[in-house]
């Protein structure tokens, strides 16, 4: 189901029989559970937003007259990876990226806004990451070869074939609708703590429902509880 609303979501009316399928598995499974005693807990990281533009961050990049050999760049549909070797390409590019209406400009240390720390610029000096609905096309995914592979291998990749256009993405920066996900405890037993969840609350949640401790390291916590019920 992903994979079809990432080549497919401008057509929602296709996905109506995945559904029901999805529906019917999930009830079966939760009545396994039911008849075994096991607590089944279903959980989903993430939704989808439907692309409607698409941007050439590679274009963009050339016109601004910065030697390619200066910086190094990982772009990904919707977000794009920078690291810089002198500083003329650092203040130029950082300046063209900032004032961008396509995304928004995060550097490494910025990252912890977002619960995302990196000791180091190892994984990327700075991140642009798209506006959702938006993708960088083309991005370092999509070569040729890789489009008619998994385009003939996998039927909900067809359209690779066609144009290798994403038409539903996410993994954009986390306030955004398409970011959220769930986690339910199909149970009556627990009862979910009203506050809400974080993503770093998962594993915590996870161990406090196994009756595990829940190590130092780990700063989310415990979001269930037994029911007095």
């Amino acid at each position: 189901l992903d994979i079809l609303k990432h080549w497919y979501l401008e057509t929602p009316e296709q996905f109506h029989a995945y559904y029901r399928e999805i529906d019917a598995f999930v009830r079966a499974l939760h009545e396994r559970c039911q008849a075994h005693g096991v607590t089944m807990v279903l959980l989903s990281d993430h939704g989808q937003e439907r692309v409607t533009r698409f941007i050439d961050l590679q274009a963009a990049l050339k016109a601004l007259d910065v030697p390619e050999h200066e910086y190094t760049v990982f772009l990904e549909s919707m977000k794009a990876r920078f690291w810089f070797h002198t500083d003329r390409a650092r203040q130029m590019v950082t300046a063209y990226l900032a004032r961008a209406p396509d995304g928004v400009l995060v550097s490494h240390r910025d990252m912890v806004r977002y619960l995302v720390e990196f000791p180091n610029a190892d994984f990327g000096e700075v991140y642009f990451v798209a506006h959702p609905g938006s993708v960088f096309f083309p991005d370092d995914f999509y070569h040729p070869v890789a489009n008619l592979y998994f385009g003939l291998k996998e039927w909900q990749k067809r359209r690779r074939l066609q144009r290798p256009v994403l038409r539903g993405q996410h993994g954009y920066l986390p306030m955004h609708p398409s970011e959220r996900g769930l986690m339910a405890v199909l149970d009556q037993r627990v009862v979910a703590d009203p506050a809400g969840f974080e993503l770093r609350d998962v594993a915590p949640s996870l161990l406090g429902l196994l009756g595990e401790p829940v190590p130092a390291f780990m700063k989310g916590a415990s979001r269930f509880r037994a029911s007095t019920a």
